[in-house]
């Protein structure tokens, strides 16, 4: 399940059996659909009021152009569950997820391909953040927090600290 807000009014929410949400009044009232395709979303963006982003079971990606009306698949080449995604600009974006897996797209989404890290023991990844589009954050299962200085060359560090409980 996943909420994301574009401005102080419009907003996106996402779950289980397919469900997408959109308000534009800031909560008050949500109008939505059910996209079939999918069993569950777990991860929403929106890079703007009209482009945005679900990740969900199998490795589904799905991309709106229109604020929400429309969804369409986008090829990952996974089947492992993504739990969350972001953008840190209009064409870089992140998706993290299970088995430890981080895929980037450097053109809007309509191309994923898996990122590289350097840790055997990271199993799920929950979250992440970057903050630009070669600084970035993900959190994820036994207290593990990735960092990425530069993600073209990889995740360049794992930070683990044994009193952390995320």
């Amino acid at each position: 399940y996943s909420v994301y807000f574009v401005d102080s009014d419009t907003g996106f929410a996402v779950g289980d059996y397919g469900v997408s949400l959109k308000t534009t009044n800031g909560g008050e009232l949500w109008t939505g659909q059910t996209i079939t395709a999918v069993s569950s979303f777990s991860g929403v963006y929106f890079t703007d009021a009209h482009t945005g982003y679900a990740v969900g079971t199998d490795g589904a990606i799905m991309k709106t152009t229109d604020g929400g009306f429309n969804w369409a698949f986008q090829t990952t080449n996974t089947t492992s569950n993504l739990h969350a995604v972001c953008f840190p600009d209009e064409n870089t974006g992140y998706a993290v997820g299970a088995q430890g897996i981080i895929l980037k797209t450097t053109d809007g989404g309509i191309n994923w391909i898996s990122q590289l890290h350097n840790s055997e023991y990271i199993n799920n990844l929950w979250s992440a953040s970057f903050p630009n589009a070669f600084i970035g954050y993900a959190v994820g299962d036994y207290e593990a927090i990735i960092k990425s200085t530069d993600i073209s060359y990889g995740i360049s560090s794992i930070i683990t600290n044994d009193r952390i409980h995320i």
